[in-house]
């Protein structure tokens, strides 16, 4: 399907229903990607170069434009321009020191003491990495024209994430323990930030005619939506994470209509537990490749926890053979599949087999 050909006020009224927990049939996010046909730029192997391949915005755009608009679109897929396909996160605009690597941004830390640190972390509105995020949305809303929808950044890193990055991992995982008042000082900073940065952003977006989605294709129908994360989770006990990281996520799924939770890995799964039990919380999309390598139908009896808490459950299909015998053993009922097959005969095919199992995929 053509992006021309998409029919949006069914997609949205379909998205509005999985948000609120009221669609009794999957979402399906089927989308092929464009390939040489787009004539995008592929990453550049100079080093030098890498960083105006992410971060110009006449470069960055036009590329994530033709993507767009070259790719193909199957049942409740939609184009839309990518603000967040790369890392850029919120302690990347307290000037640490960035390095961009060939597909991620990566910061290194600049709190080596916490004496001062109120002086140190502070939000600084002439940043570049911030300035050409806000220029990259600018830039977006114009080339869109009106024809497809634009990306929030993803993340902008969760509790305790922004922690690690400003002090590193090591020293991270002594202060949870050993100075927790300070930790929670400086993630309630990061919070109070982070709708700054959010709703900035935000409000650039916000008059796109194809309105915002999440980095996950989630469209945002009833106001703004978030995927909250914490990938520091991993490293530290549920208990450290209900104590230092449960009530910051509660505040920031206050401030959406919609939320989903990034539980990223088999390593984080310990927490699941805390994450069913938050009524603020929407949907939780697991991530079960990382680290174990599993494949989609390994892991269906974590989705099928998610879904019979009641909240929603976004999956991400990698492998296209899994698609069938998973929906053959979930419920439907708030479930979100977003999948990739390698070319439109593949979707095509795919299609077919999910019709047939009686889901709506027109």
């Amino acid at each position: 399907m053509n992006y021309r050909e998409i029919n949006w006020p069914r997609l949205k009224d379909r998205y509005s229903r999985w948000w609120k927990g009221e669609l009794e049939t999957p979402i399906f996010y089927i989308s092929v990607w464009p390939g040489p046909a787009a004539g995008v730029e592929p990453r550049p192997k100079d080093p030098a170069a890498v960083k105006r391949w992410f971060m110009d915005p006449e470069t960055r755009m036009r590329r994530e434009i033709a993507i767009a608009k070259h790719s193909c679109y199957f049942a409740d897929g939609f184009p839309s321009v990518d603000i967040g396909r790369i890392n850029i996160g919120q302690a990347s605009f307290y000037g640490c020191p960035t390095h961009f690597a060939h597909e991620t941004i990566w910061v290194d830390p600049i709190l080596a003491e916490w004496d001062g640190w109120e002086g140190k972390i502070r939000f600084d509105e002439g940043n570049e990495l911030w300035r050409l995020t806000l220029a990259q949305g600018r830039k977006a809303v114009e080339l869109a024209e009106g024809d497809v929808c634009i990306t929030m950044l993803g993340g902008f890193e969760g509790p305790l994430d922004n922690l690690s990055a400003v002090r590193g991992v090591e020293n991270a995982l002594l202060d949870v323990v050993e100075n927790p008042d300070e930790v929670l000082a400086l993630e309630r900073r990061f919070l109070d930030d982070f709708k700054r940065y959010y709703f900035s952003l935000y409000e650039i977006l916000r008059g796109n005619p194809r309105g915002v989605c999440l980095w996950s294709r989630a469209l945002m129908t009833d106001g703004p939506a978030h995927c909250m994360q914490s990938d520091f989770s991993c490293m530290v006990s549920p208990e450290i994470c209900r104590r230092l990281g449960l009530w910051y996520l509660r505040e920031q799924a206050r401030m959406f209509a919609g939320t989903i939770y990034h539980l990223d890995g088999s390593n984080a799964l310990h927490h699941l537990p805390m994450l069913l039990e938050m009524e603020e919380l929407d949907c939780v999309q697991f991530i079960y490749q990382i680290p174990a390598g599993k494949r989609l139908i390994e892991s269906v009896d974590v989705f099928r926890r998610i879904l019979d808490s009641g909240k929603r459950a976004e999956v991400f299909a990698w492998d296209i053979d899994d698609v069938i015998p998973a929906l053959r053993q979930l419920p439907p009922k708030g479930l979100k599949m977003n999948i990739y097959p390698p070319d439109p005969q593949a979707a095509e095919a795919l299609v077919r087999e999910i019709r047939d199992l009686g889901y709506p995929v027109d």
